[in-house]
């Protein structure tokens, strides 16, 4: 496994250089918007139900690896601070579908954008071929996580 040990760094490094866009956005504006209410890990929580949603608890507990209970109370506390809501599935009555509210999406944005512009500078330095195999071998194993989600394989 060998040949993955490059494949492995770049993702430590992108979930690391995520992080730091979230803590530079929650220490820069904690104080002045309404993410402020939030910690850091309910703000990566947010960010994760944003990235799946319409999504089930069972989908925040695989997209977070937190447990029922530890997803249950960050949604619980996510809902009472106006930032998701809870509605049934109507094609399944005992499942919840667990959404953002749209006015915390700027918000979100905002945090997506930065960790955009961080990425662009750090690809700055490689060539179209480069960024165009990076971004093709990425859809496959993409493909192969998600083999149902068609939007990945566009």
């Amino acid at each position: 496994m060998r040949e993955l040990d490059a494949f492995l760094t770049l993702h430590r490094e992108l979930v690391m250089l995520r992080g730091e866009c979230i803590a530079d956005y929650w220490e820069e504006n904690r104080s002045d918007d309404l993410l402020r209410v939030l910690s850091l890990r309910q703000m990566c929580t947010l960010l994760a139900i944003e990235q799946i949603a319409p999504c089930s608890l069972a989908g925040v507990m695989a997209r977070t690896n937190l447990s029922k209970s530890a997803a249950s109370a960050a949604v619980d506390k996510l809902v009472r601070c106006g930032m998701v809501t809870r509605r049934r599935n109507e094609e399944n009555r005992r499942e919840l579908i667990i959404e953002v509210e749209p006015e915390i999406r700027h918000y979100l944005d905002s945090i997506e954008d930065r960790f955009h512009r961080e990425i662009d500078r750090h690809l700055a330095a490689c060539g179209a071929s480069e960024i165009h195999a990076l971004n093709e071998a990425s859809r496959a194993l993409l493909n192969q996580l998600h083999p149902t989600e068609s939007d990945v394989r566009k």
